[in-house]
């Protein structure tokens, strides 16, 4: 739930941050200054998403104490946050993209939605598909990589022998 929740909210946040500089007609302003523009993104895509990100450090010591009930190992919490992180820092700056490029609020955000919807619609179809064009390509493999919801999955249920590579959260 946490997972869906910051994806979403992430998105919209970086895209309302955008939206309304635009709508207050101060994004022209920003844009004349002697800021470089990778400073005007960064710097907008981290304020927006300070509040998710601190929500989710707030998670991780509540997602340690189940480390006192057994059965989750320590790799697990870390991996676990750092899929949320990395989601939630996709999610933003796709919200940032979207509202860069648009120039009303509302379509800012409902695209920025829909973006989102659409990537993880397009995430199952190339794990259903993928193994119809190429079945020598480990597609489970893949789809770990690209969906957050598998990924976190795979945390949560890490094969027996342990990852041969790279487990799917850091990838």
């Amino acid at each position: 739930v946490q997972l869906l929740l910051l994806i979403f909210f992430a998105a919209l946040s970086a895209a309302s941050a955008v939206a309304q500089e635009k709508d207050r007609r101060t994004f022209v302003l920003l844009l004349i200054t002697d800021m470089r523009d990778y400073e005007i993104v960064l710097g907008k895509l981290v304020g927006s998403l300070l509040p998710i990100t601190v929500l989710l450090l707030i998670t991780v010591p509540v997602l340690s104490m189940l480390l006192l009930l057994g059965g989750v190992a320590p790799t697990q919490v870390t991996e676990a946050a750092a899929v949320m992180l990395a989601t939630a820092f996709a999610a933003g700056s796709l919200g940032g993209l979207v509202a860069l490029w648009r120039d009303r609020t509302f379509q800012a955000l409902a695209l920025s939605v829909l973006f989102v919807a659409l990537y993880l619609s397009l995430t199952q179809a190339v794990a259903a598909v993928g193994p119809l064009v190429a079945p020598a390509v480990d597609w489970d493999g893949v789809h770990a990589l690209l969906d957050p919801f598998v990924a976190m999955r795979a945390v949560l249920d890490p094969p027996p022998g342990g990852w041969q590579q790279l487990p799917p959260a850091y990838g």
